[in-house]
């Protein structure tokens, strides 16, 4: 609710984790589907692992 919560500041997860958990899975389920990163390309945060924005 970007009204409410301009910001987006709010961790719904906590308050709906049934619906976290599905839209978690459907995430996965679709990054399962893209392609993998080549080993010579990783950025130094993924080399460390740290996760990075785009790939969850």
């Amino acid at each position: 609710d970007v009204v409410a919560d301009p910001r987006e500041r709010a961790n719904l997860a906590q308050r709906h984790p049934e619906k976290f958990q599905r839209l978690k899975a459907a995430y996965a389920a679709w990054d399962e589907t893209m392609l993998q990163y080549p080993a010579d390309t990783y950025t130094y945060s993924q080399k460390d692992g740290a996760r990075v924005a785009d790939r969850y």
